[in-house]
């Protein structure tokens, strides 16, 4: 939908480009659950495997987060592909250094994962979800230039 409506002109009635868009969200994903060990929680392990459902809420709030983050940098025109993802890194990198803040003061992942405190999943997913959607409109808009998306972020 954000590309349809929101995207670059030349982006929203292209089906080539909306798949690309497409493939190169997913992989985004892929490659966000990767590092979301970093973090301290893992899907695999603590979602599927142990069935915790502590940690699927807060991996449910990160998937939203990132994916907010990414629509962020398909927002408003620009020149080329390159926009889209310098923009979506800004904000995914913010969004993943705020994380790594969060858990080095509180170790949220420790009450997550190992004491399946749900009430600590919800709040991570909560603080995770609000900050990509801040972190992704911060990175939305019309595309000026290098030094000017990085002035406004």
């Amino acid at each position: 939908m954000i590309l349809r409506f929101l995207g670059s002109k030349d982006v929203r009635n292209d089906a080539f480009y909306l798949i690309f868009y497409l493939v190169m969200g997913t992989s985004w994903l892929g490659i966000a659950v990767e590092t979301f060990l970093f973090c301290g929680l893992s899907v695999r392990d603590d979602a599927i495997e142990r069935q915790n459902i502590a940690a699927s809420c807060g991996i449910s709030g990160a998937l939203i987060g990132v994916t907010l983050c990414f629509a962020g940098g398909n927002i408003g025109d620009g020149p080329g592909w390159w926009t889209v993802v310098y923009s979506a890194m800004l904000s995914t990198g913010a969004w993943f250094l705020l994380w790594l803040v969060l858990e080095f003061f509180t170790h949220i992942s420790e009450a997550i994962a190992i004491d399946r405190d749900s009430a600590s999943g919800l709040r991570l997913a909560g603080f995770l979800v609000a900050s990509g959607a801040i972190l992704g409109w911060a990175v939305a808009g019309e595309w000026e230039s290098l030094g000017a998306a990085t002035d406004h972020f």
